[in-house]
């Protein structure tokens, strides 16, 4: 149980100091790499009869879902976006979010089709045009709703 570990930690270790260089994904291809990822697979399927293993291994996906869902907006990935909100439509229907449900798969399928029903939009959000950005910061773009809230809408609801 200890080897398991240690190969796992090297692994990882050798994952990390090697990060942004070309031999990170000499490292991808590797058959240790290969090794410890069969080995994951195997743990999560032993772990699937469990229940406190599946609450928490959805827990996790919930979360990864959310997490690609924010990195597409702050970054206006456009691709990345449409992905995270494809994930999402499970975990909508799965809570019964009425109207998250209703609307989000519709919004999906034509935003999907963008590409043949509006060219130049579609182009216009590949580019990143679906955010604001506010700042100098290049991670801090929002929605355009959401800067709405936060500018416009702000001065009549304070004081």
């Amino acid at each position: 149980m200890q080897e398991a570990a240690n190969k796992v930690e090297q692994v990882m270790a050798d994952l990390q100091q090697a990060f942004p260089s070309p031999q990170y994904f000499e490292i991808l291809n590797n058959d240790r790499f290969e090794e410890f990822v069969a080995s994951f697979d195997q743990s999560i399927q032993a772990g699937n009869s469990k229940q406190t293993f599946r609450f928490w291994n959805s827990y996790l996906d919930m979360v990864e879902v959310l997490l690609l869902f924010l990195r597409g907006t702050r970054e206006g990935n456009w691709n990345l976006h449409l992905a995270s909100v494809r994930r999402m439509l499970p975990w909508i229907f799965a809570y019964d979010h009425i109207n998250y449900s209703r609307y989000l798969p519709v919004y999906w399928l034509e935003m999907r089709d963008l590409l043949t029903t509006h060219t130049a939009v579609h182009q216009q959000c590949i580019e990143g045009h679906f955010t604001v950005q506010r700042s100098e910061n290049a991670f801090a773009q929002i929605a355009c709703d959401q800067t709405i809230e936060q500018t416009a809408n702000r001065d009549p609801k304070t004081k």
